[in-house]
């Protein structure tokens, strides 16, 4: 304890100043860090008046395109499912209704924690208006595999997906995909 007594810089001395500055670069510094938290994650399609995804469809045929749209809200899940563009969509595949985005590992399905490596898919409908400009997905950094399909087509993947540990390699990859509206 004397130790600490003694070696503590005595406070009462310093600079009237540089105890002003830096309490201002203290307060500031919490400032930013709370807006930078504000904008990265409390920023939510609800929060904007923009809709959110329910039922596995988000509908944006009222919503200017000009702006960054997140695509979270409700999507379908479907556990050891891999769809693709050559599945047939059959009414009786089973999926759950997530809120997207969404990590499965400890997720609670049929009385079981989901582990957290595995296979899944997730599906989700955009309604778009008709436009000219130019649309673009904007896909973050994952360490995971996947493949993007939109309208049967694969537009991205990242790593190798697989319904096996043998065959699966992860990536780490931000992407943006181009869209054409055919």
């Amino acid at each position: 304890m004397n130790y600490l007594k003694n070696n503590l810089p005595n406070l009462s001395s310093a600079n009237p100043t540089s105890s002003f500055v830096m309490r201002f670069l203290k307060y500031f510094c919490l400032i930013l860090l709370s807006l930078s938290y504000l904008k990265s994650y409390g920023s939510h399609n609800s929060l904007d008046s923009l809709p959110d995804a329910k039922d596995g469809i988000l509908d944006l045929r009222k919503i200017p395109l000009s702006q960054i749209i997140s695509l979270d809200g409700e999507w379908l899940f479907y556990w050891n499912q891999l769809i693709d563009s050559g599945s047939t969509r059959n009414k009786n595949q089973k999926y759950e209704i997530v809120n997207f985005p969404f990590r499965w590992d400890n997720y609670q399905l049929n009385g079981q924690k989901l582990p957290s490596y595995g296979h899944a898919s997730y599906r989700l409908t955009v309604i778009l208006p008709k436009t000219d400009e130019p649309l673009r997905i904007i896909v973050p950094e994952i360490y995971s595999a996947y493949s993007l399909y939109i309208n049967g087509k694969k537009l991205a993947k990242n790593g190798q997906v697989s319904d096996n540990i043998k065959n699966f390699i992860p990536y780490w990859q931000h992407q943006t995909v181009e869209l054409n509206q055919n």
